[in-house]
């Protein structure tokens, strides 16, 4: 399998900076976008998989998705939300949303999901990913992103 393309939409830029670093060092390509008109001009170029947060400045996570829906684009979503609620789930369930990830993101899980999603084999696989951070972008990350280990 090669490697996957995935489009990271996140508004918080730290946030989707961080995660598209850490998917390019698991051998994705990884495109970011802040907003639904430049996460929908990258999906008109294909990608394999989408990772969205829920909450987004002008839109949701929902609507961007529904949106990409109507376009009749197929392909995984994995939506991230720090509250989670019923009716969020019930709908995304509805629109064909692959998985959801409860903030502080585990970022093991995620990159297991993410292969798994991609068709990446356990053999791939490669989790023992080292980040180099300044303590203040550590700091701030900490309290949004789950680390094995924080040094």
């Amino acid at each position: 399998m090669g490697k996957g393309r995935i489009l990271v939409i996140d508004d918080d830029e730290l946030i989707r900076e961080s995660l598209a670093q850490y998917l390019e060092l698991l051998g994705h390509q990884v495109k970011s976008a802040a907003d639904a008109p430049a996460a929908l001009q990258h999906m008109r170029h294909g990608v394999d998989l989408v990772l969205t947060d829920q909450r987004l400045a002008e839109t949701t996570g929902i609507e961007l998705i529904r949106e990409i829906r109507h376009l009749n684009l197929q392909v995984p979503f994995i939506l991230m939300t720090g509250f989670p609620d019923i009716q969020t789930v019930q709908e995304a369930r509805g629109l064909g949303v692959s998985a959801f990830l409860k903030k502080p993101l585990d970022l093991k899980d995620l990159g297991r999901r993410v292969d798994d999603f991609l068709g990446k084999s356990d053999s791939d696989r490669f989790y023992g990913t080292t980040l180099l951070l300044s303590k203040g972008v550590a700091d701030t990350l900490r309290e949004k992103l789950t680390w094995g280990e924080i040094y």
